[in-house]
């Protein structure tokens, strides 16, 4: 499949794969993430869904997206690690995503990292410069609050989020 919206193919090389092996959160993460005019032919190409439900809902598939994103990794999760493991997948999306709460379980990190540019690097594997980089553009906060001073001592409790996705709390 090509993304519409980028020219390029869906694959794990580009970042577009969506794998029957995934763990529930992150297959509900990749689909809430594809282009909307996608919904419609993976309901059909990838899904047990009837193709009489496919049409009934086509125009809602436009008009609505959202939800009916929501219906396809609901689906997708469901088929491949079950109805439990679907709904709580797509619950955490939504506490995380749409409610901006914090996850359920958070990776914890050592307290040997104590200024919060040295846990961004140790976390994103990244450079010191990409690291105040993010900070600057108000990309890290701190148990909810966005970070910008590149010395910022962390404690222990304290839960960092870098970008929307990235959580790690202070052990």
């Amino acid at each position: 499949m090509v993304d519409a919206t980028t020219g390029k193919k869906m694959s794990k090389s580009e970042g577009g794969l969506i794998s029957v092996s995934d763990i529930p959160k992150d297959m509900v993460g990749k689909i809430m993430a594809i282009p909307d005019g996608f919904i419609r032919g993976m309901f059909k190409l990838c899904t047990e869904r009837d193709m009489n439900w496919i049409d009934e809902h086509d125009d809602d598939m436009n008009t609505n997206p959202y939800e009916y994103k929501k219906e396809l990794a609901k689906e997708l999760v469901r088929m491949y690690h079950g109805e439990k493991e679907a709904s709580k997948a797509l619950d955490e999306w939504e506490k995380v995503f749409s409610n901006k709460e914090m996850p359920s379980e958070i990776e914890t990190v050592s307290g040997v990292h104590q200024i919060v540019t040295s846990v961004i690097v140790g976390i994103m594997n990244i450079s010191n410069t990409e690291a105040k980089r993010l900070l600057d553009q108000g990309a890290i906060k701190v148990d909810g609050f966005v970070v910008k001073d590149w010395g910022y001592r962390l404690k222990e409790g304290d839960v960092v989020q870098i970008g929307p996705k990235t959580f790690r709390k202070i052990k």
